[in-house]
């Protein structure tokens, strides 16, 4: 899958999300899943139930279908 621009990414849905951090240190850089909000715009929701602004997510892809139990 490719990455897209997070002004596409799906409302109340979980995605995964690239983060970067304020100093843009490469090493950093990170995939995490959340929901990005239609409650209110620019926030997200991590999967650790932080409630964050979008400014350090850049991109989004579907997130992967979560392995079934045996």
């Amino acid at each position: 899958m490719d990455w897209k621009v997070i002004e596409t990414a799906p409302l109340d849905e979980r995605v995964m999300l690239w983060w970067t951090p304020i100093d843009y240190n490469p090493y950093a850089e990170a995939a995490i899943f959340g929901i990005v909000s239609s409650y209110e715009p620019g926030k997200y929701w991590s999967d650790d139930g932080k409630y964050e602004n979008l400014t350090r997510i850049t991109h989004w892809q579907p997130a992967p279908e979560r392995p079934k139990k045996p």
